[in-house]
C-alpha cells in the first residue's frame, strides 16, 4: 500500500540522517559553497587522507587546501564544516629545517601569511613532525581553533578552495 511504502521511505530516510549524523559514512560530501567574501567556492571532503594525500587530491580536482586568511573567512570555515565533524586539514604548512615552534608558516598558495587561529599554546614545539595545520569544530564557548599536526600520521577531513564559482 502507499501508506507501506511512505513509511519504509520514511525509515530509510531517518537511518541515512543517523548514518550521516553519526559521521560513520566517510565518503559524504557537501556541495561547493560560494563565499562573496572571499570570490571563493569551498567544498567539505570527509576523507579521511593524510595532508599530502589530501593536498593532491584537491590539487587533482581543480583546487587547493583552504587558505584561511581573514576572521570573515575563518568564520564562513564554520558554515563549510558539518557539525559532526571534528577535525579537518587546511593549507597550511611549515617547511622542513624551519625554526620550532612559530617560524616559517606558509600557506600552499604562496598567499601572505597574515592571519591566524592558533588554539592557545599553539603552535607548540615539533612533537613528532607537527608541521601541517588541522582545524577542529568548536563550540560557543570554545570556538573553532587551529592545531599543529603531523601530516604523514593522521587521516581526516579537509576542504577544497576554488578560485572562483563553480
Amino acid at each position: 500500500s502507499i501508506m507501506h511504502q511512505d513509511k519504509r521511505t520514511l525509515t530509510w530516510s531517518i537511518f541515512v540522517g543517523f548514518v550521516l549524523c553519526m559521521g560513520l559514512a566517510t565518503t559524504a560530501e557537501a556541495q561547493p559553497v560560494y563565499f562573496d567574501g572571499t570570490g571563493h567556492s569551498y567544498e567539505y571532503i570527509s576523507g579521511p587522507l593524510t595532508w599530502s594525500d589530501a593536498r593532491a587530491a584537491a590539487e587533482a580536482a581543480g583546487g587547493y587546501l583552504m587558505t584561511v586568511t581573514s576572521e570573515e573567512e575563518q568564520l564562513f570555515m564554520d558554515e563549510v564544516v558539518p557539525d559532526f565533524n571534528h577535525s579537518w586539514y587546511l593549507g597550511g604548512y611549515q617547511p622542513s629545517g624551519t625554526p620550532e615552534p612559530n617560524s616559517g608558516w606558509q600557506w600552499v598558495t604562496g598567499e601572505p601569511w597574515d592571519y591566524t587561529k592558533w588554539q592557545p599554546g599553539e603552535p607548540n614545539e615539533n612533537v613528532g613532525g607537527e608541521d601541517v595545520i588541522n582545524a577542529a569544530t568548536g563550540t560557543a564557548s570554545t570556538p573553532n581553533y587551529w592545531n599543529d599536526t603531523s601530516g604523514p600520521l593522521h587521516q581526516m577531513a579537509y576542504i577544497i578552495e576554488y578560485d572562483g564559482a563553480l
